[in-house]
């Protein structure tokens, strides 16, 4: 993607010292390289009150490896060597600073973006910003803003880890602490970027308080040309404030960040520490030129070169003025979104020209340098190596986001999140924002860093750089009691004990507790496309579920299939979405040996997914080859990109048959006609929502049929419209097959899944669940994600959704939502698939989302063994899902090649495109034969007629929401019929436009059947409307998609101004010459990786310059290649900016 179109930041520090600090750096044009962390803190607050601010290394004497530099707000500021190695997790700044993301601090809200995040696919967005937004939520007026270069990196509540593999490059750090008056300056900065958020905790009063945040955090799309965004802003000043700009710019903007921005804006000369092309070349003409910055160079005393240098910066001649940039200076940068953090001091920018808290971290070691606000900033060793933790700045200032703070709100966005499959996004946006009038905004760029609770953990892999017991759930349209399903010699409905929405003592509940609260054995994996706590995903796979795994000696596996949005959010406790309750809903939860992990992890696969809780170790995933698949998003790439596996659900009463089938977008297959009539060779009937095309088929030998809506169900009576539960009835097998596709024609190139439970000699029925779905305690689905969401070591989870809960809707080609569970100390799995959006918050407690109460839902789980995990992992691969939360260790992906391509977000790349698995879940008290079927949006099948109708070779009966083009199919040996609504379900009339469940009954066989973390409480959100935005994902609709915010930082020592700016994807602006030189009418020199098409810019009044490669940075030799850490002078105007653009 050209680097235009990727949407990017600059931050600007204007501050003469930071400048001198880049600028000798950069004197000679020399392009730097071996750049040793590099990390920028600017208004530093030293005092242990656990607040958002960012927090230096308390002067601890620093290693004599891995390290980095750092610079303080100070009088005189300069490059100092960081108290310890980037990679230790105690008293290195960065560990100080992130201490209460990495762990919980229920006092800072955050909110983390990256397009690499940890424990993630990858996300290939357009957008590479990396940092976090850190909010205290108290009476204390703080906030800081943390930028960074490290893909991988600052996992939240995950621990603090350094990616090994980012040593050997360079890397840029820089904190902003803020008060809170400048949030929605720092979210429209950022919000430009269109980072991929995967963190965000803000409350809805937060938001509502900050519109820009809001905007953020909700989605809200840019539409207002030019598309890009200048804010200016200044630090808080704990020694010396510092002024900051901050330009964003966004993909429409096709600006360069370097010429068209930081040099115009700035209308001064721009030396350029980036990456660049052969096309982008030295301006030297006009009034303010742009140089590329010689490679390789010293910085600091270190050799650095270009090539090896994540940072990219630029430097503001005249100004005093150095950018932290996220762009390369390359032509194809113009198209990617961007920012450039400038920071003006006269002392910041000899610092750089020799080569606010910048921390930088030299290619190949681990310790650091830091530069924090002071009256003369200089370069100074960080306390602690940036991979240590406990005592670097970094793990200091995020300490209240990997780990819980209850005071301090958070929202997270990267491009490559922890934990989380790197993100195809479109922004390179990494930050995680952490009430005290504080708030702090730590941007950075590392991916796969800082999981939310997650503790901190450094990625290994950056070092390198510069930088089944089976349980049916069904909630009626319209009413919060549930009815209940459960394995016995004879099952029936009944009453769920409490309210789905009161938690304790539902089903849902209990099954949920190792998900939505931490439990150390438990291993979860979770997909939908609608996740809590996160954006609504734009993604192609409605799946919804949980794949819970024992790690411990027990051979046991859950998974729990359903189809809430924004549904169990992972530790994020139990909550009810309220606006589901109108809709019906159905849950399916499967208990299953692991031994069929496989399978499980297969099927999931095959429906393409969008996996948001993840903590699947790595044993785990290396055993189980196609849960690693699913986890890692391996492609599916065999034809016909279906998935049918078959398994056993773990006997506890009765052990039932279990066949699961994934379809992959490329089978073209539709889920009823062509998968699950052929396969079973049976007829069907479908209740599922359909279209006037897709009739019943009552021609050949199996029949496809659309069950009559309304319908009684249990008493209670039931519309096809109110009703989100699809399911069908497959005749003469004794099996009832849970779907995610609606019986439309579009359905077709809609991933998807069906999970079959057959069950022959018994005779279940609906019974009322035991607590209202809201309730939390006592519900099953409560007891189900308890570690889930609350902390359990013991279990691993992977999440996805299409609309996760507290993130902006995934709009994505997927509805798939579930939670996939992994015991790490057992044999023991299991499958969580609902139809909720906004439901079961990764470790955010448990809480049903309200506006889903009128409408009806359906909710599966499957208890297993763990040599299912393939199989489940690839049929939830095949639906393509948004994976919002996932813990799975690397043990447990290495071990199933299905979970890790899940995770990893392997494409499906092989027709037909269907995944069909077929297990059977764990015995609780009878094992149920699973079939459990995932289509691509490849696969163009429609999942009732194509896929249930014609893999059970049955007639089908659907519940599903339909159009007039979908017809009941009533020619053939295999029907296909639409359900009638409204109709009687578990003594509740449903209709199917108010039920959110999709289901099928096979006939004649028996059976019947996708930012990941916000804790941002309402009041902050409500306060501050873009950080709500910000929080909720609303989308950004106003040219020019650009973000200009400026603002003063918290004087700890000297206050700083900031400038932030934010490009959009639509700004199409480069994010250094069209946004910092621009926006600051001023030169720029760019470190940031570049390609031959962006060339320095030496003609005009404004230059950009490309900083040679390699170059001297703190001590350090880094080049530009070796660097992932973007930053830009700002001539004249002591201005450094943070960018995360490349110069392209």
């Amino acid at each position: 993607t050209p680097e235009k179109q990727i949407p990017g930041a600059a931050v600007c520090l204007e501050n003469a010292n930071v400048y001198n600090a880049f600028s000798t750096a950069a004197a000679n044009f020399i392009e730097i390289m071996n750049i040793s962390i590099i990390l920028i803190l600017i208004s530093l607050n030293c005092c242990t009150a656990q607040v958002a601010t960012c927090k230096d290394d308390a002067d601890n004497n620093p290693p004599n490896v891995v390290s980095s530099s750092i610079m303080k707000s100070e009088g005189n500021p300069a490059w100092a060597p960081s108290a310890q190695n980037v990679d230790r997790n105690r008293d290195h700044s960065i560990v100080r600073t992130m201490a209460n993301f990495i762990a919980n601090n229920i006092n800072i809200k955050v909110l983390a973006y990256s397009d690499d995040p940890p424990n993630l696919p990858p996300r290939n967005e357009k957008s590479k910003a990396k940092g976090v937004l850190l909010v205290d939520n108290r009476a204390n007026d703080a906030a800081a803003w943390f930028v960074h270069t490290v893909p991988n990196f600052l996992a939240y509540l995950g621990g603090y880890s350094w990616p090994p593999t980012e040593t050997a490059k360079g890397h840029m750090f820089l904190c902003l602490s803020l008060s809170e008056a400048h949030l929605n300056s720092v979210a429209k900065a950022v919000r430009y970027q269109e980072p991929y958020i995967y963190v965000n905790n803000l409350t809805p009063a937060l938001l509502n308080q900050h519109i820009e945040l809001s905007n953020l955090a909700t989605g809200v799309e840019i539409r207002l040309t030019p598309f890009l965004e200048h804010a200016k802003f200044t630090t808080k000043g704990v020694r010396a404030a510092a002024n900051i700009q901050a330009f964003g710019k966004h993909t429409k903007s096709f600006a360069d960040m370097y010429e068209r921005v930081l040099r115009n804006k700035l209308s001064a000369k721009i030396r350029i520490w980036a990456p660049s092309d052969v096309r982008s070349k030295s301006i030297c003409r006009g009034q303010y030129h742009l140089r590329k910055i010689v490679s390789p160079m010293q910085f600091d005393g270190v050799q650095v070169s270009r090539e090896a240098d994540s940072a990219k910066w630029a430097l503001v001649e005249g100004k005093n003025t150095v950018c932290f940039t996220t762009n390369d200076y390359k032509a194809t940068e113009k198209q990617i979104p961007g920012a450039a953090v400038c920071l003006e001091n006269a002392n910041v920018y000899n610092a750089f020209s020799t080569a606010a808290f910048f921390v930088y971290k030299p290619p190949n070691v681990l310790s650091t340098k830091l530069l924090k606000s002071a009256a003369n900033p200089v370069w100074t060793r960080s306390a602690q190596a940036i991979d240590q933790g406990r005592g670097h700045s970094v793990f200091t200032t995020m300490a209240s986001f990997i780990a819980d703070h209850m005071n301090i709100k958070v929202l997270a966005y990267s491009d490559d999140p922890p934990n989380l499959p790197p993100r195809n996004e479109k922004s390179k946006a990494k930050v995680d924002s952490t009430v005290t009038d504080a708030a702090a905004w730590f941007v950075h760029t590392v991916p796969n860093f800082l999981a939310h609770l997650g503790g901190y953990s450094w990625p290994p892999a950056e070092t390198t750089k510069g930088h089944i017991f089976l349980f049916f759930v069904y909630k009626p349209p319209n009413v919060l009691n549930t009815k209940l399903l459960k394995s016995a010699l004879n099952p029936v409905w009944a009453p769920s004990a409490q309210a789905i929405d009161q938690g304790a003592g539902h089903s849902v509940f209990t099954t949920m507790t190792s998900f939505v609260a931490n439990h150390a054995n438990i291993k979860i994996l979770a997909y939908s496309d609608d996740p809590p706590n996160l954006p609504p995903r734009k993604e192609k796979s409605k799946s919804k579920g949980v794949l819970l795994i024992d790690h411990t000696g027990n051979d046991a596996a859950a998974w729990f299939v359903h189809t809430v949005p924004n549904f169990l959010a992972h530790l994020g406790g139990y909550s009810w979405p309220p606006a589901e309750t109108a809709k019906g809903h159905m849950f399916l939860c499967v208990s299953f040996t692991e031994v069929h992990l496989n399978s499980v992890a297969k099927a999931i696969r095959y429906q393409e997914p969008y996996i948001y809780a993840n903590n699947l170790s790595p044993p785990l995933l290396n055993q189980h080859e196609e849960l690693s698949n699913l986890v890692n998003g391996v492609e599916v790439r065999v034809t016909p990109f279906l998935d049918h596996s078959k398994f056993i659900t773990k006997r506890e009463q009765v052990a039932a048959n279990i066949q699961a089938f994934g379809k992959h977008r490329k089978s073209f297959a539709d889920m009823y006609a062509k998968i699950l009539r052929s396969k079973l060779s049976a007829s069907i009937r479908i209740w599922a929502p359909s279209d006037k095309r897709s009739k019943s088929i009552c021609k050949g030998q199996y029949h496809l049929r659309k069950i009559v809506s309304p319908m009684q169900f249990d008493g209670v009576q039931v519309s096809r419209e109110a009703d989100s539960a699809k399911w069908a009835l497959v005749e003469g097998k004794n099996t009832v097959c849970f779907t995610t596709n609606d019986y439309k024609v579009t359905e077709k190139q809609t991933p998807g899944a069906a999970v079959c439970l057959e069950n022959a000699e018994r005779n279940p029925t609906w019974a009322n669940s035991r607590a209202a779905i809201d309730q939390g305690a006592g519900h099953s689905i409560v007891r189900t994600m308890a570690d889930y969401v609350q902390n359990n070591p013991r279990i691993n989870a992977l999440a996805y959704s299409d609309d996760p809960p507290n993130l902006p809707l995934r709009n994505e080609k997927s509805k798939a939502k579930g939670v996939l569970l992994v015991d790490n100390a057992a044999d023991a799995a299991a499958w969580f698939v609902h139809t909720a959006p906004n439901f079961l918050a990764h470790l955010g407690g448990y809480s049903w989302p309200q506006s889903e109460t009128t409408k009806g839902h359906m909710f599966l789980c499957l208890s297993f063994d763990k040599a299912h995990l393939n199989l489940v992992g690839k049929a939830i691969r095949h639906q393509e899902p948004y994976i919002y939360a996932n813990n799975l260790p690397v043990a447990i992906l290495n071990q199933y090649m299905e979970l890790s391509n899940l995770v990893n977000g392997v494409d499906a790349r092989i027709t037909p495109f269907l995944e069909h698995a077929k297990f059977t879940t764990k015995a609780v008290h009878a094992v149920a034969n699973i079939q459990a079927f995932g289509k691509h949006s490849k696969s163009f099948a429609d999942m009732y007629a194509r896929i249930l109708r014609k893999k059970f070779s049955a007639s089908i009966r659907i519940w599903a929401p339909s159009d007039a083009r979908s017809k009941s199919i009533c020619n053939g040996q295999y029907q296909l019929r639409k359900i009638v609504s409204p109709m009687q379900l578990a003594g509740s009339q449903v209709s199917r436009e108010a039920d959110s469940a999709k289901w099928a009954l096979v006939e004649g066989k028996n059976t019947e059947p996708y930012i990941y973390a916000n804790n941002m409480p309402a009041a902050i959100l409500s306060q501050h409307i873009e950080l709500s935005n910000l929080a909720t994902g609303v989308e950004i609709r106003i040219t020019p998609f650009l973000e200009h915010a400026k603002f003063v930082t918290k004087a700890a020592q000297a206050a700083a101004n900031i400038q932030a700016f934010g490009k959009h994807t639509k700004s199409f602006a480069d994010i250094y010459a069209k946004v910092l030189r621009n926006k600051l009418s001023a030169s720029i020199r760019i470190w940031a990786p570049s390609d031959a098409r962006s060339k320095s810019i030496c003609k005009g009044q404004y230059q950009l310059r490309k900083i040679a490669s390699p170059m001297q940075l703190a001590d350090s030799q880094v080049s530009r290649e070796a660097d992932s850490t973007r930053w830009a002078l700002v001539e004249g105007k002591n201005t450094v900016c943070f960018t995360t653009n490349d110069y392209k």
